[in-house]
């Protein structure tokens, strides 16, 4: 008899290859799809944080704004560059029509019901006994916004406060100081959003032809602009600082009053304490170029506006940037000096532009002094 050599069972070599091609391949898809679905989740969650920071903002803002009081007891005073918090800092005041009316606050429904009553309300609640002292608000409320820098973030990262006083022009009246200091912002407003890059308010006058947001918020505005100062009253800010002013007799006289048709909010927002990259090199005074360890979250080439970032106190205008390096104008919106440097790990913020465009029901356009 004879015998069959023997049939070894298994792969030949070229099967072998061809499994592990077929392996490679499936490997580097799964890892793309893996990476592909992180960094989703990643720009979700950024998308999420600035969302969250950014419209209640707004609507608070829009909600104050489409308030304000045109009567005679009525304010709208916004100061820029306040705080000393240069291109971006702002000191917003105004009187507004009380939300819901009298009877549906929860303090201010019990004030004025004690004879002689002559407290104001401070946006926190006395309790009930100190409630009845309060004096009547009729109907009005001093609303009060500031953005300042706190010792706890990073630097260019503000904080916004707001506060509420009544009754309008009383005891502690926002409008009985310009503010002062960040101390005084602390002592009489409340936090209600930090993490904010920049914010603008821009007004439309009756000779306002273009809102020119980027040329007015870099200080180089001019007639037929927007402007970014506002005072309705014509007699708290000087003629340098409003070109509208008619001086402090204005003040007691609310028939010149004057109030913007419309208002446009610009509200620049990041996460605070993640940014989207940290610079590997010192950049110094007269340096055009950064090196950063991620250019990944710095706008498109094919984004027009809203190429800026932020380096400390110091705007940046981004243009061509490539493999952690990027081309910048230095000092944009009125900030830093020229003697600006920064240092090797400092953050870098990308974040994120928001904007509101409404009309002011209280606008009032009566630039003469002859009688309407």
């Amino acid at each position: 008899m004879t015998r069959r050599p023997d049939r070894r069972l298994g792969f030949t070599m070229v099967e072998l290859l061809v499994a592990l091609t077929l392996l490679s391949a499936i490997g580097a898809l799964l890892l793309q799809l893996v990476r592909g679905s992180f960094v989703l989740y990643r720009d979700g969650d950024r998308r999420g944080d600035l969302y969250s920071t950014a419209i209640p903002l707004l609507e608070m803002l829009e909600d104050d704004l489409r308030s304000v009081d045109p009567g005679p007891d009525g304010r709208l005073l916004v100061l820029p560059d306040a705080f000393g918090v240069a291109g971006e800092g702002i000191f917003i005041r105004l009187v507004r029509s009380m939300p819901g009316g009298e009877q549906q606050h929860g303090v201010l429904r019990r004030a004025g019901t004690t004879v002689g009553a002559g407290g104001s309300y401070s946006g926190r609640d006395p309790g009930l006994e100190e409630r009845v002292q309060i004096a009547p608000p009729s109907g009005l409320i001093e609303v009060a916004y500031a953005l300042v820098q706190e010792p706890s973030d990073p630097v260019g990262v503000l904080t916004l406060y707001r506060g509420e006083r009544a009754p309008a022009h009383g005891p502690g009246s926002f409008f009985g100081s310009q503010g002062g200091d960040d101390g005084w912002v602390r002592k009489n407003l409340q936090p209600v959003a930090t993490g904010i890059l920049g914010l603008w308010l821009l007004c439309q006058g009756q000779e306002t032809e273009d809102w020119q947001e980027e040329i007015v918020i870099e200080g180089s505005g001019g007639q037929g602009d927007s402007l970014m100062t506002w005072d309705s009253t014509r007699g708290i800010l000087s003629s340098d600082k409003f070109p509208l002013a008619l001086g402090g007799a204005s003040l007691a006289d609310s028939r010149d009053d004057v109030y913007p048709r419309a208002l446009r909010i610009v509200l620049h927002v990041a996460r605070g304490q993640r940014p989207e990259a940290m610079l590997r090199r010192v950049v110094r005074a007269d340096r055009k170029i950064i090196e950063v360890n991620s250019t990944e979250q710095f706008p498109g080439e094919d984004r027009v506006i809203d190429r800026y970032v932020k380096v400390g106190s110091e705007w940046m205008l981004v243009g061509n940037h490539d493999k952690g390096e990027a081309v910048v104008q230095r000092r944009c919106r009125q900030s830093g000096s020229s003697k600006t440097v920064h240092r090797i790990g400092d953050p870098v913020f990308v974040g994120r532009v928001f904007r509101k465009t409404l009309s002011l029901p209280a606008a009032r356009s009566w630039w003469s002094g002859e009688d309407r």
